[in-house]
């Protein structure tokens, strides 16, 4: 019969459940199966408006094999799409499911090397050596008499500091998402090869 059809399929087949439950636990069965296909829609499309801020390369529709999580409309149409079979335009419900599960892992790891490379980018705008050749390009006499190293250093820092602030509030993705998006793109590609 269907639910241990379900248990078999569920690598559970040992499983005894009074005929009496059945209808109720295929309910649940079918209520939590809901719940899963709404999280990760919802999660997908999370993914898909992360890449599309950071104007990263997006999936496309191809004419075969959909993913039905990334293309459906909505919660209802992604249901009946996975439910349904032989639709040649959408991929079979498991190997859909463990393609979404496969791009929210690759996500997970590409977004946390973005942040880092993006990260230690915006550092490197204040590493010492940096800021020391800076300070070091000839600046007229205004160099000169402006007293101290220390001094200057420190007012070079808010400089620095003052523009890195603006660039913020202005142009986000060129302080942040050029490399965020570089080393995201990069971790995906070599997440893909492996």
């Amino acid at each position: 019969d269907a639910l241990e059809a379900f248990l078999r399929g569920a690598g559970v087949a040992q499983l005894r459940i009074e005929r009496g439950e059945a209808l109720a636990q295929m309910e649940a069965i079918g209520r939590s199966y809901r719940q899963m296909v709404e999280g990760l829609v919802d999660v997908l499309r999370a993914r898909a408006s992360l890449k599309g801020e950071f104007r990263m390369a997006q999936t496309m529709i191809q004419p075969v094999e959909n993913n039905p999580l990334k293309f459906a409309p909505n919660v209802e149409e992604a249901l009946l799409l996975l439910l349904r079979s032989g639709n040649q335009a959408f991929m079979p419900a498991d190997q859909a499911i463990a393609e979404s599960f496969d791009d929210l892992r690759a996500h997970q790891l590409a977004v946390m090397a973005g942040v880092q490379a993006a990260i230690k980018h915006l550092l490197k705008r204040f590493e010492p050596a940096t800021l020391e050749a800076r300070l070091n390009k000839p600046s007229g006499i205004g160099g000169l008499l402006s007293g101290g190293r220390q001094a200057k250093y420190w007012e070079l820092f808010t400089e620095t500091y003052a523009a890195i602030s603006r660039e913020a509030e202005d142009d986000f993705q060129d302080l942040f998402g050029r490399e965020f998006s570089r080393a995201y793109e990069e971790h995906s590609a070599k997440l893909r090869r492996t």
